[in-house]
């Protein structure tokens, strides 16, 4: 499942349910996971490397300057140092990516929402990985989750 199967887009929409609306049960061929608590706090996040508008904002630093960011063995005490102001579960809902391997927003996509994999939920996506739904940000203001997109990051 993932954003290179488009034919598995209907199993990562994202319903919007509105307030009030009737509980209902999860389908027969499904086994769903055990109720999990999540509280929200809000916080900073900040663009990836590899986020488009950290690229585009860095497009007139030299080639050399570039080519050093690029580089993931420079920038990995830079990384592990903001991973530690954020511990895992990196559950969030907008603001930037955590990424794993590269941005999951694109140019036309913010992210909606990430979740972790997380051992006290008991849920692990592949390799300790993190799932990730984006939307333009004309449909999140306009409300509109069908252009919603999901994709997954494992190490």
């Amino acid at each position: 499942m993932g954003s290179w199967n488009p034919d598995s887009a209907t199993g990562a929409r994202v319903l919007h349910v509105p307030s009030g609306a009737p509980e209902r049960d999860t389908p027969l061929d499904i086994q769903p996971y055990e109720y999990v608590p999540l509280t929200a706090k809000p916080t900073f996040t900040g663009p990836d490397w590899s986020h488009p508008a950290f690229r585009e904002a860095c497009r007139d630093v030299s080639d050399a300057d570039q080519a050093f960011l690029a580089d993931h063995a420079n920038g990995d005490a830079f990384v592990s140092a903001l991973r530690r102001l954020t511990p895992s579960p990196r559950h969030q809902l907008g603001g930037h990516s955590v990424p794993i391997q590269d941005a999951a927003e694109t140019a036309h996509t913010t992210l909606l929402a990430q979740f972790d994999s997380d051992s006290e939920a008991d849920m692990r996506w592949g390799d300790l990985g993190t799932l990730f739904w984006m939307i333009p940000p004309t449909d999140l203001a306009a409300g509109d989750f069908t252009t919603t997109s999901f994709t997954w990051q494992c190490t």
